[in-house]
């Protein structure tokens, strides 16, 4: 766990209640414009909008998993 959480940061909200995201974070996830936020069980993650999109199954893979899950 130490390991996982070692490159996590503290972040705030501006005036405008917008989230920032230090710059070594977003050089990590290589945010360069658009961020996609996701709830994980107990966590929100935030995306490149284009890396996260090259982490979707195919409509195959997502039925075999939701179904091994037995969520039909």
């Amino acid at each position: 766990m130490r390991h996982l959480f070692a490159h996590t940061d503290e972040a705030a909200c501006d005036a405008q209640g917008r989230l920032l995201i230090p710059p070594a974070l977003r050089g990590y996830a290589k945010i360069e414009r658009d961020a996609v936020s996701i709830g994980s069980l107990t966590r929100v993650e935030i995306w490149s909008k284009e890396r996260l999109g090259a982490t979707e199954p195919s409509a195959e893979e997502a039925a075999a998993f939701t179904t091994e899950l037995g969520l039909y």
